[in-house]
């Protein structure tokens, strides 16, 4: 289904909600800083029913993962999940829509970042905690696979989904991460499932992708065992061929 202005409208402020959301979440881990994954997430479903949206099933549980638990692209907290613990990355993943019939879905990802562990030779954000160097690159890394698929898509002529998954691939290959790839670059937001029908951003996609059809961006690398990361952003493309980013683009780890 195209989307027209009103779909566009409730994309939007679906968007904006998720956002707040998500920057509420991270709000939540500081004043908490010994939650676990379950109680982040019971926080983060309250929080959406505050914000009025919902989630259809099966899709119905946003992915809070702590450390290690990130290396699944889609891990969902269970019951005796993880605790938060100093020098642990942080993934929440959230999706949702407005209520009502034939409301689109806004889709995204942050990375955190709880500080105070024993890494000595890291990187200083905003000049209060550091962050290891391995962390870090893995981070960046990831950043600049989303822009190089962003970039690619603004360029003008619609690219071919399998291109534009390959786009950002290539960051990763470059950087050392190629065997760490488990999941495709993006996919259709859709209206009953986050993950609508349609071209998505991945290799088997061989079609250009659409007009005025929301899409996401999510490049990752999957550690096993070990640690992930992932940043996802929405965007579509207006019929005059413009690139409309409706989500923020995350620069730097959120610090818990």
């Amino acid at each position: 289904m195209t989307w027209n202005n009103s779909v566009i409208r409730d994309h939007k402020e679906a968007a904006a909600r998720l956002t707040a959301i998500t920057r509420d979440a991270f709000q939540y881990l500081r004043d908490q800083p010994r939650a676990t994954e379950g109680e982040t997430k019971d926080f983060i479903l309250r929080e959406f029913r505050r914000h009025g949206l919902v989630m259809d099933k099966p899709f119905t549980t946003p992915i809070v993962a702590f450390g290690s638990h990130a290396a699944d692209p889609h891990y969902h907290p269970v019951p005796g999940a993880r605790r938060l613990a100093p020098g642990t990355l942080v993934m929440i993943d959230v999706w949702g829509r407005l209520r009502g019939r034939h409301k689109p879905y806004a889709d995204i990802t942050w990375m955190g970042y709880r500080g105070g562990g024993a890494e000595s030779r890291g990187r200083r954000l905003r000049g209060r905690r550091k962050v290891s160097r391995e962390f870090q690159n893995v981070f960046d890394a990831v950043l600049a696979a989303r822009d190089a698929c962003l970039k690619l898509v603004r360029r003008g002529a619609l690219p071919v989904g399998k291109t534009a998954d390959e786009a950002a691939n290539k960051i990763l290959r470059r950087r050392g991460y190629g065997r760490f790839i488990r999941h495709s670059t993006g996919h259709v937001l859709g209206f009953a499932s986050p993950h609508g029908r349609g071209r998505n951003i991945n290799r088997k996609n061989k079609y250009p992708l659409l007009k005025n059809i929301g899409y996401t961006i999510e490049p990752g690398i999957y550690m096993k065992g070990k640690l992930g990361a992932r940043s996802e952003m929405n965007f579509y493309v207006s019929s005059a061929g413009k690139v409309i980013v409706t989500t923020p683009l995350q620069r730097r780890l959120v610090m818990i």
